[in-house]
């Protein structure tokens, strides 16, 4: 996503598709390139934490135990999950920008390769993967965005540049 906002803020492509959370995860760094100008989706399931069962019990243990580790790509809407659920849900410890369970990846098929061999406990999936942990029932979903609205949204941003031309 990052990569995409330096695309953008260069003028090629003109269009770009992000999350709506994008521009602030990634904006700032090349000066918030684009402008949100349509919503296309909402995630309905789409992306979900889930856990070892023999782990983690529940979300409600992540604000208490402090030796876990958890898996995310960040820059990504899985990190904008993680931090809705460390405030939604006051789990202080998701808040730690350097927290000693973080484990960060760069994908969700990585994410989920962590949580397969054992490396981690916790994951930020996005499917195809969340239906392939679900699948391993050592698995279970802690929150998905079936449980949630308007959290994760696809957004059309358009490069300033060419809005300022052509008047988009």
């Amino acid at each position: 996503t990052a990569a995409r906002m330096k695309r953008l803020r260069e003028g090629s492509p003109e269009f770009a598709v992000a999350t709506v959370d994008s521009p602030l995860l990634n904006g700032p760094r090349e000066k918030f390139p684009g402008t949100t100008v349509l919503v296309i989706d909402e995630s309905s399931g789409g992306d979900a934490i889930v856990a070892r069962r023999d782990k983690v019990a529940s979300l409600q243990e992540l604000k208490t135990r402090a030796n876990y580790k958890l898996a995310f790509t960040p820059g990504s809407p899985s990190e904008h999950l993680l931090r809705s659920v460390a405030v939604h849900f006051d789990v202080p410890a998701l808040r730690d920008r350097n927290g000693a369970w973080r484990v960060p990846v760069k994908g969700s098929q990585e994410a989920l390769k962590q949580l397969q061999a054992g490396k981690v406990d916790v994951a930020v999936l996005w499917e195809p993967d969340v239906s392939r942990a679900l699948a391993d029932k050592g698995m279970y979903k802690l929150l998905g965005t079936d449980q949630t609205r308007r959290l994760i949204v696809d957004v059309l941003l358009v490069g300033r540049e060419f809005s300022r031309t052509n008047g988009a």
